[in-house]
């Protein structure tokens, strides 16, 4: 059930996913609930990680590095509509490979911008 309610409380808004989850479950769970649970197990999460080192460490001549963008616009209360951009770099050194697939980033960089001019 706390995965469930993890998710919901992920994927949208936490004022709406109570109505998710008793569409779906039929269950009826209170919104401060789920954002009990979502916080508590995000905090773990932290303490697991390593976040000290947002910096990437200086890279080798022949590394690969990875940049990744994505953008969206956001409604804010006060400005209106406003576009949100978010960066990720990370080196391929930085990539674990388990079993032969690159599936978890160990260490990156992220750069957020807000706002409706360019960078």
């Amino acid at each position: 059930m706390q995965e469930l309610m993890i998710f919901a409380g992920v994927s949208d808004c936490y004022s709406r996913c109570d109505e998710v989850l008793e569409k779906f479950l039929s269950i009826e769970v209170n919104s401060m609930e789920v954002y009990r649970v979502t916080d508590r197990y995000g905090e773990e999460l932290e303490r697991e990680e390593d976040f000290s080192d947002g910096i990437l460490s200086p890279v080798q001549k022949e590394e690969i590095v990875y940049v990744m963008v994505d953008g969206s616009m956001i409604f804010t209360r006060t400005e209106g509509w406003k576009e949100v951009k978010l960066g990720r770099v990370f080196k391929s050194s930085d990539s674990i490979d388990p079993g032969g697939k690159q599936e978890r980033i160990q260490h990156s960089q992220y750069l957020a911008y807000l706002g409706n001019d360019g960078l």
